[in-house]
């Protein structure tokens, strides 16, 4: 899951607690589900620790790569590869968005 959509989660999720304050008693019950679900889709998109420790490794193994003089083509090739890894140890993969409670 993209930076941009974690931030945009979590701010709808903001959003939903502050309308609990006005909301009745059913759109509360709806509300509180709506951000149960939110949430738990945000915990699913984190990588594991096993999915963490091998990207973590292969970085590694590419950064010493670079150590041993390689082509510059090669060693550009190296640097795009780490980078990519960087970028996926950053993001997080979302599972299907999860449709809007009714009524709220």
């Amino acid at each position: 899951m993209s930076r941009a959509l974690r931030v945009a989660k979590r701010t709808k999720i903001a959003a939903l607690t502050a309308s609990l304050r006005t909301a009745t008693v059913t759109e509360r019950v709806a509300i509180r589900a709506q951000r149960a679900a939110i949430l738990v889709e945000l915990q699913a998109a984190r990588l594991t620790r096993a999915q963490r420790v091998a990207i973590h490794s292969q970085t590694s193994a590419m950064r010493t790569a670079l150590w041993a003089r390689p082509t510059p083509a090669r060693k550009k090739a190296l640097r795009a590869a780490v980078a990519r890894l960087s970028v996926q140890l950053h993001c997080r993969t979302a599972l299907t968005s999860v449709p809007p409670v009714a009524g709220v």
